[in-house]
């Protein structure tokens, strides 16, 4: 069946059963199954009776106060219970949450689901997972991971770091906003459970930056969001898993690492149903739930859909022509009205702002509506463009033609110089604006390689006011916001936390 909504089940006023079945088979161990009963009540009202003296110790630390006795606490257990560390990572974190205007963005992540996260869709075609598919038995939030058809090489090119990171804070604030309200609710200390599938892992898994990628956002995120995990299921691992965990496994800590259960092939299912129902576990995985109203429970993309893929020569180019005349022009104006009063769309690519293609004054077909490059009337089309090639880099550059008065394209001019992009390391996204008909030519030039030909994937939208124009102007919020992110302040301490 479907999984509610993290708000709505926050809201439950009928929390899960928390009676988790005792696992017969030996994967987790005695051990750590003992050692996860004996926190799975950490009654709050408990916690401040028997660490009142430590949390006290902590706070008298602070720089900035901090009243949640919870997030003090789990500061304190992801540091041993070791006060003057504890302090230092818990004081580096609220400095950086008010730096980076934190609480502003789990506000806003509260009430979006999680497809609704800014960049959400370019990052879920790259790396599947679901942040919320119900509940283990323990009544812990369950999330699932599909690493093995995950896609480190084209996450790294399609989806800049910076936009990742938006992404990703808007993922911890929704997960950590959800066990707090959980935690509140039911007066003891919640985490998380986490499947991660790694069916479909290879050689490919391994790319180096793909894992530097993924380094650096557990370096931006582990200090700051400590003992949210409490158990991690790891299944379906091919040969090649041994040598990727062995590059993983020294980024994570000791209690970290205690959570983790990495489950055998042969039988996994037996181990995963006796800490989740079946229902709550996805098909894929051998339980009974299909998300079908969703697309899957967690639905694999491709990353290049909607996207032309052309082959372009050794020292050759391939010309693309974008033919807005005066009929068509008039066409989106009068068809998108609300969209166009939107407003153009700032460039993406280089900090400069990028020249509108020239109104003819003589032009017949020119909008009274129309208005020169950076205003916000209806007079004005955007032309979105969005490129990135499978290796090596490439040119672009834009030619416009505006129509003259006879209805013809009239002389060129060069609206977007050539220049050489490393179109193979990131997407090279842009926004063109016109104010008056114009014919424009796209033309990815490769005459600079004498023996490699470049396997381009482009798209071209025009009045793509929705999707790659305006990038969700809620999403340019966030990324300007993000933009000054001080990744150094964002480091953890000396001693890593529990993620």
């Amino acid at each position: 069946m479907a999984s509610p909504s993290p708000q709505a089940a926050a809201s439950s006023s009928s929390p899960p059963s928390v009676s988790p079945s005792k696992p017969s088979s030996s994967p987790p161990s005695q051990a750590k199954k003992a050692a996860e009963d004996k926190e799975e009540h950490e009654s709050i009202e408990e916690i401040k009776k028997i660490h009142a003296e430590p949390l006290a110790a902590v706070r008298a630390l602070l720089s900035i106060p901090c009243d949640d006795d919870v997030t003090v606490y789990r500061f304190l257990r992801g540091h041993k219970m070791n006060v003057s560390v504890a302090a230092q990572h818990l004081n580096a974190t609220l400095k950086w949450r008010q730096e980076n205007k934190l609480d502003a963005i789990r506000a806003k992540a509260e009430k979006l689901t999680q497809r609704q996260f800014p960049f959400a869709e370019k990052v879920l075609a790259v790396h599947p997972h679901n942040i919320f598919h119900g509940y283990d038995r323990r009544g812990q939030p369950l999330s699932i991971e599909r690493l093995g058809r995950a896609n480190p090489h084209q996450m790294c090119r399609t989806v800049p770091f910076a936009d990742m990171q938006v992404y990703h804070f808007h993922h911890m604030e929704s997960k950590a906003a959800l066990l707090d309200r959980l935690s509140l609710e039911r007066g003891e200390v919640v985490r998380t459970c986490k499947i991660m599938d790694f069916s479909g892992l290879g050689r490919a898994h391994l790319d180096r930056r793909g894992m530097v990628y993924v380094k650096k956002l557990l370096d931006l995120s582990q200090g700051n969001y400590p003992e949210m995990l409490g158990t991690l299921f790891v299944v379906n691992t091919p040969w090649v898993f041994t040598f990727a965990w062995k590059i993983v496994k020294p980024w994570l800590n000791e209690k970290t690492l205690a959570k983790i259960h990495i489950l055998p092939n042969d039988g996994y299912i037996d181990v995963l149903k006796q800490y989740i129902d079946e229902e709550n576990i996805p098909d894929f995985l051998g339980g009974k739930c299909t998300c079908a109203e969703h697309g899957g429970c967690v639905p694999l993309k491709d990353p290049n859909e909607g996207m032309t893929n052309v082959c372009v020569p050794a020292r050759g180019s391939y010309k693309h022509v974008i033919d807005i005349d005066p009929t068509k022009f008039q066409a989106i104006l009068s068809g998108a009205n609300n969209a166009a009063a939107a407003g153009q769309v700032t460039q993406k690519t280089e900090g400069e702002a990028e020249p509108a293609a020239a109104a003819n004054s003589s032009s017949s077909s020119s909008s009274s509506g129309s208005s020169s490059s950076g205003s916000n009337t209806v007079g004005s089309v955007c032309v979105a463009y969005e490129f990135h090639t499978e290796s090596n880099d490439l040119a672009l550059e834009v030619i416009a033609e505006p129509y003259t008065s006879d209805g013809k394209p009239g002389p060129s001019s060069v609206l977007r110089a050539s220049k050489r992009y490393a179109s193979d390391q990131e997407p090279i996204l842009g926004v063109l604006s016109i104010d008056a008909p114009t014919r424009l030519t796209f033309n990815f030039d490769n005459s600079f390689s004498y023996f490699t030909s470049k396997s381009l994937w482009f798209r071209i939208d025009v009045d793509a006011k929705k999707e790659t124009a305006t990038a969700d102007e809620d999403e340019e919020d966030v990324r300007k916001q993000m933009a000054g992110l001080d990744v150094n302040a964002m480091q953890s301490p000396p001693t890593p936390a529990v993620k």
